[in-house]
């Protein structure tokens, strides 16, 4: 690292990553779309995506092509603490299969992130391309409970996120329970864990939020995060 540390950013990144839900959703859908903002003390990030079954749908599974967008801001800390800018893009194709009420994606493809930090020795800074992978999975536990996660990694500033949850279904409509994860670029890593809640609108749209603590797994400093999402199928 330069004259300046990352460390505030990592839930921004991590929510950006990978925010389309993996269960298979009642209807029958080809295209899927999704939105939300995550925030802390030192950073905010917001994001949109969209995604199309070039082959197949939601009820089948087949080849899914996605495309997602992100944009913020955090402030670094060190000796020099400053604000900068970060923004990024996807382009991935892949395939989701359904099996058994159980759900998984494998997704491949390019992105691009960009960090406006004017620490000339500070990394993330600048701009870089990369390949990206994403891996989602849904399965349920029962009848109430289920199990839901993903993780990718791009070699964009080797920019890697995962997390893993397990919920229960308190109504039809209502789920909630405890979620853990890791998120991390060039020059950090920050654990985090928390409690997750999702609100089914309706058959294929859902309202989800998350918050809890996150901490660097180098130093140690604690620090919280907050996200809300909103998904729909169509």
């Amino acid at each position: 690292m330069g004259r300046s540390t990352v460390r505030t950013i990592a839930a921004g990144l991590c929510f950006g990553l990978a925010a389309s839900p993996c269960a298979a959703e009642e209807a029958v859908n080809r295209w899927s779309a999704w939105t939300g903002l995550s925030a802390g003390p030192d950073y905010v990030y917001g994001y949109v995506g969209t995604g199309l079954f070039v082959a197949g749908d939601a009820d089948r599974g087949g080849l899914v092509a996605r495309l997602g967008l992100g944009g913020g801001g955090y402030r670094t800390t060190g000796d020099d603490p400053h604000d900068v800018v970060q923004y990024d893009a996807n382009l991935l194709l892949g395939y989701r299969a359904n099996v058994d009420g159980a759900a998984f994606a494998f997704y491949a493809g390019g992105d691009v992130n960009r960090h406006d930090n004017k620490d000339s020795g500070a990394s993330p800074r600048g701009t870089e391309w990369g390949v990206k992978g994403l891996v989602e999975a849904y399965a349920p536990l029962g009848g109430s409970f289920y199990l839901a996660g993903y993780g990718t990694y791009s070699t964009a500033f080797e920019t890697f996120s995962a997390d893993l949850k397990l919920a229960y279904r308190v109504t039809e409509t209502l789920s909630i329970g405890p979620e853990a994860g890791a998120v991390g670029a060039a020059g950090f890593a920050q654990g985090r864990a928390g409690l997750s809640a999702a609100w089914k609108l309706k058959a294929d749209a859902e309202l989800s939020g998350a918050a809890g603590a996150g901490w660097d797994l180098d130093d140690a400093d604690m620090g919280f995060y907050g996200l809300i999402n909103l998904y729909a199928g169509f």
